[in-house]
């Protein structure tokens, strides 16, 4: 009876051990600017970092409605990664997808597994995008 518990338990722990392997090598998934749409209709929760630095984040050409911006270039994303959830929904975009690639890399490197790297970035974005204002989500420096 002991060892029937005992096998139990270690099966238990090795399924456990295996499921959080398994999330930590997994890589994060490239995604197009149609699936980023769809996935926002579909899931509100998402949230979308955008690596890019203020002047281009606020810039004419403006951001995804709702992102938030965490600079790559200049460390912003490194100092405040941990003010982000770990097990949400991230869809990281930058200009056009080295930035958000490397943000990706080092999110997933710090845990983060369910990331989204948006290729071609917002060079390639046809959806609505919005300016900065005073309320707005930029968290730079």
């Amino acid at each position: 009876m002991k060892s029937h518990a005992v096998a139990l338990i270690l099966l238990s722990v090795a399924a456990v051990l295996g499921g959080c392997l398994g999330r930590a090598g997994a890589k994060h998934s490239e995604i197009t600017v149609q699936e980023v749409n769809a996935m926002l209709t579909g899931n509100k929760d998402a949230v979308v970092l955008d690596v890019r630095e203020r002047g281009e984040y606020c810039s004419k050409d403006g951001h995804i409605p709702g992102a938030i911006n965490y600079p790559w270039n200049s460390g912003v994303l490194q100092k405040r990664y941990g003010e982000l959830v770990v097990t949400d929904t991230i869809i990281i975009v930058c200009r056009s997808g080295r930035r958000s690639h490397e943000a990706a890399d080092y999110l997933q490197s710090k845990g983060f597994w369910n990331l989204y790297d948006v290729t071609g970035g917002m060079d390639a974005w046809e959806g609505k995008t919005t300016g900065c204002s005073d309320s707005d989500t930029y968290q730079g420096e």
